[in-house]
């Protein structure tokens, strides 16, 4: 779901703008079930970014009508009993091949409380061969009230993108029921 409010007159060609609705879908899945070695742990997934909102009203970043395919990897070790890193690394691979992206996470969680975790992380994505990349700072928390559910808040600041639209801060807010 989305909700945006744009103001841009000399990028667009249009006074200000708003739209509420339902945008792209993503599905995710990821694997963990890879052998325990301790202290390294790795998994794989992939994430499916269906293009099922209206391209027209959805300004103002990223490929338009084009559906997505993210595989990646992961390696998780153990730093102490409280604090784990993690390292992404993966590809996303455009419909149309255009927007084809390396992407890379470096990220450390931190486990404040039984039921509650802190976490920070660094995630880019470089674009094919024409230096286009980006970097964003990801903060947020993980709470765990039950065993099978999770809610999760995130903050994240872009510091550097070669769009020349775009936006700078964002908040993502999630849940994940586990069976």
């Amino acid at each position: 779901m989305h909700s945006y409010s744009l103001s841009a007159p000399r990028t667009y060609g249009t006074l200000s703008q708003s739209n509420t609705g339902l945008g792209d879908l993503k599905i995710s899945w990821k694997a963990t079930y890879l052998p325990d070695r301790s202290y390294y742990r790795f998994a794989y997934g992939f994430v499916a970014f269906a293009a099922t909102g209206n391209p027209n009203a959805m300004k103002p970043a990223g490929p338009k009508n084009q559906d997505e395919l993210k595989l990646f990897g992961c390696v998780t070790t153990k730093e102490t009993d409280y604090a784990v890193a993690n390292l992404n690394l993966g590809a996303i691979v455009n419909s149309e091949g255009r927007e084809n992206r390396f992407i890379y996470k470096l990220g450390l969680s931190y486990e404040a409380s039984r039921h509650a975790s802190l976490i920070g992380e660094f995630a880019g994505e470089v674009q094919g061969d024409k230096d286009h990349d980006s970097l964003d700072m990801i903060t947020g928390i993980r709470l765990s009230p039950t065993p099978y559910s999770v809610l999760e808040m995130s903050y994240t600041k872009n510091l550097r993108t070669y769009r020349e639209y775009g936006w700078d801060d964002r908040w993502e807010f999630g849940t994940t029921i586990r069976w």
